[in-house]
This record gives C-alpha cells, sequence and structure tokens, in this order.
C-alpha cells in the first residue's frame, strides 16, 4: 500500500521540478560554482598535511608563515563564494515560491466553488503559503543538494585514496551501517509526519475560525471557553510536535554515535601505522578533515528516502490542486452588448454529495425585480453560482439572450455581472477604492462614484467622515453593516452592469438600513436585469416577480406569481416570509 501511495505521489514530484525549468541557467552556476569550491578546499587540507609532516618537522618557520597565510586566504575565500552562493540559491528558492503561490491563487479563482468546498480557510492558507514554501526548499534539498553531495563524496574518496588507500577502505566499511539504520526508522518518522501536517491544518484552522469570531466570543462573553478550547487544540499539538521530535533526536542520537565509531576506528588504526612509522601525522590529519566531508553527506543522504516521501505528501497537497483541478471550461465569444434575459432549461446541478436542483427552469427578465424565495439550503444562492459561472451544471443550458452561456469567455460573461454577497466584504483601504473596486481605476471618474453612492444612500454618510471618500476602512469603524452593504451595492453599481444579483441584501440589518437598501431596489431595476435572495416580506412586496423554491416528495418544485398571489395559494411562502 506504502509503494503504490509512494508511485502515486511521484507525478506530482515532477510537476514540482517542472517549476525549475525556467531557472537552469542560475541552478547551473551554482553548481559549477560548488563544484570549483569543493575542489578548492581541498588545498587547505594538503597544505595542512605539508605542514606538519614537513615545514614543522625542517623547523622551516617561513614556509610555516607562508602556509598558514595561504590556508588562511583560502578560508576567507571559500566563506566569501560560499556566502555569495547561500545568497543565490535563498533567491532561487524565494523566486520558485512566489510564483507558485501566485499560481496557486490564480488557480483557486478559476476553479468552480464545488472543488475546494470541502477545504476550510485554514487549510487552504496553509496549502498556499506553507505548502508551497516548503515544496521548493525540500526540492532543492532533495534534488539539487544532494546531486552536489554525491560529487562532493566521489571528490573526498578520490582524494582520500591519494591521501592512504586502507584508511579509505576502513571509512567507507562505515557507509552502508548508515543507509541500513536510517531506512526502516524512515517509514515510523513518515507516519508521524503525516499526522503532524494534519494537526499543524486544524491548528491553522481554529486559530482563523477564532480571530474571525471576535464579536461573537465577546459579545457572548465566551473568553475564558475560547482560551482553553484553544489551549487544548495547542496542546495537542504541542504534544505531538514534541513526541515528532524527541523521536527525530534519538535516531539522529544514534546516527551520531555511529559517526563517532567511524573517526575513532580510524584514529585506532592510524595510530598503529603511526607508531609502526608507516603513518605519518600530517596525513592522519588530513585524513580527520576529510572525514566530515565523506560521513556528512553519506549520513544527510541515508535521510533522504524519509524527506522524499514527506515532499511527495507534501507536493500532492499542491499539485492535487495547482495541476490537477481542471478550470471550468469557457468558450471563445466575446460578449459586446446584452439585454438580460436569463433562461435556466432543465438544469441538474448540486455538488458531489447532493443534488440540488433537478431539470430545474427559471426565467429571469429585464427591467423587472425579480425575488427569490425559499427556505436555507435549498440552493437560492446557487443559482447565482450558476450564473456567474463558479459553479458547473451537471446538465441543462444556462441561457443569456438566448445564447448558451457556455458558449463565452468567462471575464467577458461577468463583465456583465455584479454581484452583492449576504455579507458585505471591504478591503483594507479607503471607502474610495471599495466604491472604484467594482470598475475600472482609470475609466470611473468622481462623479460617477458620488452618484452611485447617492442612488444606494450612502453619499451623506460619506461625506460626514473624517476624510470623506478617502476615509480608510479601519478608520471608519462608525459605520454600521448596513451602511457597509449599500457601499459594496454601490461598488457593483459602478460599472452599470446589465445583471444585477443581490444575496439577502437586508439580512441582519436595523430597520432604517433596511428600508434605505428596499427604496433603492425600485430604482436599480431600470435597464437591467435585477435578481434578489431574499425572505424579506419588504422586498418581496415591491417585486415585479417572486420565485418560490420548495422541497417537496417528487423534488424542487417552484411556484412564480407576484407577492400578493403567491400569499392566497402557497401556505409554505407565507411561512417563510412572515
Amino acid at each position: 500500500m506504502a509503494k503504490s501511495k509512494s508511485k502515486s505521489n511521484f507525478k506530482y514530484l515532477l510537476y514540482g521540478f517542472g517549476y525549475f525549468k525556467k531557472y537552469w541557467g542560475k541552478i547551473a552556476l551554482v553548481f559549477l560554482i560548488s563544484i570549483i569550491t569543493m575542489v578548492i578546499s581541498l588545498v587547505p587540507i594538503e597544505l595542512t598535511k605539508r605542514l606538519i609532516d614537513i615545514a614543522i618537522p625542517n623547523k622551516d618557520l617561513h614556509m610555516v608563515m607562508n602556509m598558514i597565510l595561504i590556508i588562511f586566504g583560502l578560508h576567507l575565500v571559500l566563506l566569501f563564494v560560499q556566502y555569495v552562493q547561500d545568497l543565490m540559491m535563498t533567491k532561487l528558492g524565494l523566486d520558485i515560491t512566489r510564483k507558485m503561490q501566485l499560481d496557486f491563487f490564480s488557480k483557486l479563482l478559476h476553479l468552480p466553488s464545488t472543488y475546494f468546498s470541502h477545504l476550510n480557510p485554514g487549510q487552504l492558507m496553509e496549502r498556499i503559503i506553507d505548502d508551497t514554501g516548503e515544496v521548493v526548499d525540500s526540492t532543492i534539498d532533495l534534488v539539487l543538494t544532494p546531486i552536489l553531495d554525491i560529487v562532493s563524496i566521489f571528490i573526498a574518496i578520490i582524494y582520500m585514496f591519494t591521501v592512504s588507500p586502507n584508511l579509505t577502505f576502513v571509512a567507507l566499511a562505515f557507509v552502508p551501517i548508515f543507509i541500513l539504520m536510517t531506512f526502516p526508522v524512515n517509514k515510523i518518522i513518515r507516519k508521524k509526519y503525516m499526522r503532524f501536517k494534519q494537526l499543524s491544518a486544524d491548528v491553522y484552522n481554529v486559530m482563523q475560525e477564532k480571530i474571525t469570531s471576535f464579536k461573537e466570543i465577546t459579545s457572548h462573553n465566551k473568553n475564558d471557553y475560547e482560551k482553553k478550547d484553544l489551549e487544548k487544540h495547542l496542546l495537542r499539538y504541542n504534544l505531538f510536535e514534541y513526541d515528532y521530535e524527541k523521536f527525530s533526536d534519538k535516531l539522529g542520537a544514534v546516527i551520531a554515535i555511529i559517526s563517532d565509531l567511524a573517526p575513532y576506528a580510524i584514529l585506532l588504526y592510524a595510530t598503529i601505522l603511526i607508531i609502526k612509522g608507516k603513518f605519518e601525522v600530517g596525513t592522519l590529519m588530513a585524513f580527520s578533515m576529510l572525514m566530515p566531508r565523506l560521513f556528512g553527506p553519506v549520513q544527510a543522504l541515508a535521510g533522504k528516502e524519509f524527506e522524499f516521501q514527506t515532499l511527495g505528501i507534501t507536493a500532492k497537497r499542491v499539485f492535487s490542486i495547482l495541476h490537477d483541478a481542471k478550470p471550468i471550461s469557457e468558450g471563445k465569444d466575446v460578449i459586446k452588448k446584452i439585454d438580460g434575459k436569463i433562461e435556466f432549461k432543465n438544469i441538474d446541478a448540486g455538488y458531489s454529495k447532493q443534488m440540488l436542483f433537478t431539470k430545474l427552469n427559471l426565467k429571469f427578465e429585464p427591467n423587472k425585480l425579480i425575488v427569490v424565495v425559499g427556505e436555507s439550503g435549498i440552493g437560492k444562492s446557487t443559482i447565482f453560482n450558476l450564473i456567474l459561472r463558479t459553479m458547473k451544471t451537471s446538465k441543462g443550458k444556462i441561457l443569456l439572450d438566448n445564447q448558451d452561456i457556455t458558449k463565452y469567455k468567462i471575464d467577458s460573461l461577468r463583465h456583465h455581472i455584479a454581484i452583492v454577497n449576504q455579507q458585505p466584504v471591504l478591503f483594507s483601504n479607503t471607502l474610495l477604492f471599495n466604491i472604484m473596486y467594482g470598475s475600472s481605476f482609470k475609466t470611473a471618474s468622481m462623479s460617477d462614484v458620488i452618484n452611485v453612492s447617492k442612488l444606494v444612500n450612502i453619499h451623506e454618510t460619506i461625506l460626514r467622515l473624517p476624510k470623506k471618500y478617502k476615509t480608510h476602512v479601519d478608520a471608519a469603524s462608525s459605520l454600521s453593516s448596513g451602511q457597509m452593504h449599500r457601499i459594496t451595492i454601490a461598488r457593483a453599481l459602478l460599472r452599470n452592469p446589465k445583471i444585477l444579483l443581490l444575496d439577502a441584501p437586508t439580512a441582519g440589518l436595523d430597520a432604517e438600513s433596511a428600508k434605505h437598501i428596499t427604496n433603492s431596489l425600485k430604482k436599480l431595476k431600470k435597464d437591467r436585469t435585477l435578481v434578489v435572495v431574499t425572505n424579506d416580506i419588504n422586498i418581496t412586496k415591491i417585486a415585479d416577480k417572486v420565485i418560490l423554491l420548495e422541497r417537496t416528495k417528487n423534488g424542487l418544485t417552484t411556484k412564480q406569481g407576484k407577492h400578493k398571489e403567491l400569499m392566497k395559494k402557497s401556505k409554505t411562502y407565507k411561512e417563510l416570509i412572515e
């Protein structure tokens, strides 16, 4: 089972390698510098050997001073080169990570909303920020670094044979021990790592949920409860992290013991040869300086198998979305002008585990206020997702002016549609930015902003703020939910969309704010298709058409008519809005 998972994860590793292709020139330069550095770094070792075996026994102070100065100078050069090389690798990693993160974010914007609905915001944040960085860093560590390690091992072994073939054979005898010890232990660590990543995502989600719910927490006086609940999650995460690190440290200690045995064994053998007059002290010194160049990379390579497996797990978390996820297919046509007539014809749609609509038929006409009414969860907001094409239909067609919307480019379609969601979202910027966000920042004028603000009765409120339209959202804390909602409606209206979709625009608002929005709706339907999802009786009363979605034994049914008509012929409708 583990092997099959490993094979299935291998393709995700290849996707990660693909991000390094465009940087092959920089990678090749780093490799070249590294190999040259490895060769040059042998010079101080050879000079140390000659210093001890030749210069010091001959009491040649001049030679001793020259050798020490050369060794010191080379060390300074090598340190500088290593510094430059590290900076190059760091910059390379950051560039690739940034590209991967931007691609990931862009991919999410073009995927059906149903694709990642099973992931909470904390899990998505972890994949975009943490996992992408880990994929890049691990790829460098597991592909580029091991190649350099192998080259370093070969260079070290070649030079070790020139110094002492016998001691080299003794040193190489310890290499298989590292490998035989590490592979079985890696399987245990791999399981712990998977659990560690899961708990990490859980903590992200819990933290995100609590931070975004501060107002609810304080208003319900649950400060102590939430603190204890967070402590419980953090403690569980910390305990597992401690156990994970403890196991890793034990493994490191065992490998370190073996690493120490090798030099002592070589020292013992070399001492016997020195006593017999068959070996020089300087040669032993040179050999001891070479030992880290052999066992260090070997030890690192022995642990790469585990890291390679964990990289596969992390790469799958990233590229199962970034590469495998299929965006919504789109047509090639561009919409130049529309009337705004929308028709659902025999639509089947829903989520993977729940089909919301089966053979749904609806019509939305221009210059009318059309209200969609229904119980929570019946699929009212899904209608908007289907029109915007943030969600795919399973069967049927959605027509715009008698043309299938799948024939159009998605950006072109959405250019003519504006939506105001139930929860108003204001970006961390000025109120002017937030309103102009709905249009092109270059084409929209200040007079346009003022006109739409007046249309939704928010202009006078903004003028009373310290910096008026240039007031930053953070400084506009006095704005109520209703006022923020009107700002988001102004944002939607600024580019004068032919289709305007409002999702529960008066939900949770005070009577005064709800009245302002309701009054605005009468003006907004002119020259556009206005669809409002709500159970607010004040809006249904002024609607030109009300569509009731009702779940029955035979599935989803629809009833249509004006408010008064539905009040008489539908008990469900009457219960929903009263």
